[in-house]
C-alpha cells in the first residue's frame, strides 16, 4: 500500500509571492516506490537528464531529457528511474499569481482546465506532457536566472515569464492534439463535449479545434463511436441533469439550462427518451 506525503506551500514560498523556481536531482533512494506525493500548488517540471517514468494516480508516462509536464495538486505522483538520476526544474506557483490573465487564459483551449479544483489530471495527463523546445527551455533558464539572482523587478519579470510559459505550453498541447491522428478524434471531441457541456456547442467550433472540416468530423466521429456527436452531447447532458435531479432539490427548469438545454420541451421529450420517465417521476424515484 502506498504512503502519501503532502507538499505544503509555506514550505516553498515567500508569503508575499507564491512562486519558486528549483533545480533538483532525484534518486530511486530519495522516492521510495512505495511513496506518493502531492501539493498544495500547480508544478510544471522540465527534465534536464535522466529517463525513466512518472507516475500520475498510478498509471505511467515515459520521461527523458526534455520532457515538460504539468501536474495538478490533486494528482498523486511519483517517479520511477530507468537512469541512476533524474535532473530537473520544478516551478512552482499558486494560480492566483496569475490575477485578471488567468480568465483571459481559461477561455483558450481546454489546456487551462487544469486551474480547475474539479479537474481530474488522470484522464487527460498526456494534454500536459510535451517535448520541450529549445525556446521554452531558454525561458525557463532565464526565469532561474532571474529568480536565483533577483535583480530589480524580478517578481513582475517572473510572473511574466510565467504566463509566457503557460501560453507556449498550451500551443504545444494544442498542435499535439492535431498531431495525434485521426484515430484520436473522437476521444479528443469527447473530451471538449465533457468540458463544455453547460455551454453553447457548434459544429463549426468543435471542427476548428480538431482541424477539420465539418462533414468529416461528423464522419469520423461516427466511424468511431457508432454514434453522432450531437447524440454524445445530449448523453453527456443527460447525465448531468440526472445527477442533479437525484442530488438537489433545484427546479427542473433551472436544471434544463444548466446542462445546456435552452429548451425545457426538448428536454423533457429528450430524458423521457433517455431514461424512461420524466425528469419529475425520475426525481420521485432516485432522489
Amino acid at each position: 500500500m502506498s504512503k502519501l506525503k503532502v507538499f505544503r506551500a509555506a514550505d516553498f514560498f515567500e508569503r508575499d509571492f507564491r512562486f519558486a523556481l528549483m533545480r533538483a536531482v532525484h534518486t530511486p533512494k530519495e522516492l521510495p516506490p512505495e511513496e506518493r506525493y502531492r501539493r498544495e500548488f500547480w508544478k510544471i517540471t522540465c527534465i534536464l537528464r535522466g529517463k525513466g517514468q512518472i507516475l500520475v494516480d498510478e498509471t505511467p508516462y515515459p520521461v527523458h531529457a526534455g520532457s515538460l509536464f504539468f501536474v495538478h495538486p490533486a494528482a498523486e505522483t511519483t517517479f520511477t528511474f530507468e537512469t541512476k538520476e533524474l535532473e530537473l526544474y520544478n516551478i512552482l506557483f499558486d494560480p492566483a499569481l496569475l490575477g485578471e490573465e488567468l480568465e483571459i487564459l481559461r477561455g483558450s483551449f481546454q489546456f487551462f482546465d487544469i486551474f480547475s479544483d474539479s479537474f481530474r489530471q488522470k484522464d487527460h495527463f498526456t494534454l500536459y506532457l510535451l517535448d520541450s523546445t529549445p525556446k521554452l527551455r531558454a525561458l525557463i533558464q532565464e526565469m532561474k536566472h532571474e529568480y536565483t539572482v533577483r535583480p530589480a523587478n524580478y517578481r513582475l519579470v517572473l510572473r511574466a515569464g510565467l504566463l509566457k510559459l503557460l501560453v507556449l505550453m498550451q500551443r504545444g498541447s494544442e498542435m499535439k492534439v492535431h498531431r495525434t491522428g485521426r484515430e484520436r478524434t473522437a476521444e479528443y471531441i469527447t473530451f471538449l463535449l465533457k468540458r463544455n457541456y453547460a455551454s453553447k456547442i457548434t459544429l463549426r467550433a468543435l471542427a476548428e479545434k480538431a482541424g477539420l472540416t465539418p462533414n468529416h468530423l461528423c464522419f469520423l466521429y461516427r466511424k468511431q463511436t457508432g454514434q453522432s456527436i450531437i447524440s454524445a452531447l445530449n448523453a453527456i447532458r443527460l447525465e448531468h441533469a440526472a445527477s442533479m435531479l437525484k442530488e438537489s432539490d433545484a427546479k427542473i427548469s433551472r436544471i434544463s439550462l444548466e446542462c445546456g438545454f435552452g429548451d425545457l420541451s426538448y428536454f423533457y421529450r429528450l430524458f423521457a427518451r433517455y431514461y424512461g420517465s420524466s425528469p419529475g417521476e425520475y426525481r420521485k424515484k432516485y432522489g
